[in-house]
């Protein structure tokens, strides 16, 4: 069943507020990832992402790494992130794209 990854944080280094293409691409490899929508609100300075996933253990292992990543920089703080179940009947109501996570190519 797939699930979503919430991920947020105060990132106090503006000069690392943007995302390089070879970060960005690095996540077309993460196992169970389909796709990431990445966030941003400049006033609060909060970073993070909505991440859709195959399955809750990818989500899991991939929760575990970035809590790791996110503890060892002194820039970040307020790290918050929660993996949701999903809705399907609704969000195919509204046109929310799970379906893509059947098709994903397994990893």
């Amino acid at each position: 069943m797939p699930v979503l990854l919430e991920s947020t944080f105060t990132l106090h280094d503006e000069a690392a507020s943007t995302v390089g293409v070879d970060h960005a691409q690095s996540h077309n490899d993460v196992p169970g990832l389909v796709w990431k929508i990445w966030v941003r609100d400049p006033d609060s300075k909060t970073n993070g992402g909505i991440h859709l996933f195959t399955d809750r253990p990818s989500a899991e292992t991939y929760l575990a790494a970035l809590q790791t990543r996110m503890d060892g920089r002194p820039d970040v703080t307020d790290f918050h992130a929660t993996i949701f179940d999903i809705k399907e009947e609704a969000t195919r109501i509204t046109h929310g794209p799970i379906d893509v996570a059947r098709a994903a190519p397994s990893q």
